[in-house]
């Protein structure tokens, strides 16, 4: 059945493609995909918010993707999503409505898409896999393609302010046939899968040395990198421009064209970096510690019901400690916070029984965004 929005993805498809060609300075190494005729199951590394925009504009159909059911909290994103039929799933417990949409849709003979990460990633290399995506292959039975991104973080990270201009290729390529998917369990497909999307960009760009040039490619860099290793403070960052510092010992960083970072002995890249200050977590917790932002927004999502606040957050070992506007105060154990995550850009978001609690940070005003993200995971756990 032909809906309005696979009409209006007829209408623009060609306006779509060459704009994503050029924006994002495209080269198409292999489409394996494009002139399939039948329903596909598509999978991919998880870059940038343009993703299943390049995958549909490469698939040559219209792709219905999942997505978290955060979109669906705004109202114009509702609208949006609701004509070219994006599936909201839960990420905080097993969504069997979305599956079942998933399995009506390819029965229809439609194809669908998701990316196995979950989120997009923040420091150019493919996250761990979620378990589940082998029994949805399983389940759905269609044949799954994989688009491999490349350059594309490159172009724009998750945690950056503006596009730089580089080259980017995609590769898609046909994974798993129908007759496959039969024939292995969901422990062979998940390897597959995971196998197929591991994937670093900084890898790929120590290879190419493609140039990729911009403005301020520093800005916004303090949202992921929140542990200095001159000094081995947290949450010290300041960047501007194409360059950031640490406020504690003062020791200068700079991202160069190449989308590497100079200054620094230990890292030349945010993949290493993040893995180093993840592992110094457990250090941290064990030291026990105190982060304070002042003036954070804050969102509590409650079904259809939206309520919004200020606050001063405070987390140590045990709580996030919450000083509301007003003067009440709020403590949350850590233990509660389940299902955490960044959404978007700039928001951290967990959930307290049915209640979603989100924070909007603003970088170098507020503690850094993984910071917040990985100390409620630690302690959560």
């Amino acid at each position: 059945m032909t809906t309005i929005g696979d009409k209006l993805y007829q209408t623009f498809s060609p306006a779509l493609e060459y704009f994503l060609k050029k924006h994002y300075n495209i080269e198409e190494e292999v489409n394996e995909v494009r002139n399939f005729d039948g329903p596909v199951f598509m999978i991919g590394n998880h870059v940038s918010f343009s993703d299943p925009l390049i995958a549909t504009a490469y698939r040559g159909k219209l792709v219905r993707f999942l997505a978290a059911d955060t979109n669906y909290d705004y109202a114009w994103k509702r609208v949006v999503f609701g004509i070219f039929h994006v599936i909201p799933f839960a990420r905080a417990r097993n969504d069997f409505k979305a599956v079942k949409r998933l399995k009506e849709i390819v029965k229809n003979g439609d194809s669908v898409g998701l990316y196995p990460e979950g989120v997009r990633n923040w420091d150019g290399a493919t996250g761990e896999i979620i378990p589940s995506t082998a029994k949805l292959v399983k389940l759905l039975g269609v044949p799954v393609y994989s688009m491999k991104l490349q350059g594309f973080y490159m172009t724009k990270p998750r945690w950056a302010r503006e596009l730089r201009r580089g080259r980017t290729k995609i590769r898609i390529t046909k994974l798993l046939s129908a007759e496959d998917i039969k024939r292995l369990d969901t422990e062979e497909i998940l390897k597959v899968i995971q196998c197929e999307l591991a994937y670093s960009e900084i890898t790929w760009q120590r290879r190419t040395r493609v140039r990729f040039a911009g403005r301020n490619r520093a800005e916004y860099i303090e949202k992921i990198l929140y542990k200095c290793p001159e000094c081995g403070g947290f949450s010290t960052f300041r960047s501007e421009g194409n360059g950031f510092s640490c406020r504690e010992c003062g020791k200068s960083y700079a991202v160069n064209e190449f989308g590497f970072i100079d200054g620094c002995a230990m890292f030349d890249n945010t993949e290493d970096w993040n893995r180093w200050q993840e592992a110094s977590l457990d250090e941290l917790v064990g030291k026990g510690f105190e982060f304070r932002s002042c003036g954070v927004p804050l969102s509590k999502v409650s079904g259809s019901k939206i309520r919004k606040f200020t606050a001063d957050l405070q987390i140590n070992n045990d709580s996030i400690v919450l000083h509301y506007k007003n003067g009440g105060m709020e403590t949350i154990p850590l233990v509660k916070a389940q299902s955490c995550n960044t959404i978007f850009t700039n928001m951290v978001e967990f959930y307290v029984d049915s209640v979603k609690y989100r924070f909007t940070l603003t970088p170098a005003k507020h503690i850094s965004l993984l910071l917040l993200r990985d100390l409620i995971k630690r302690l959560n756990h």
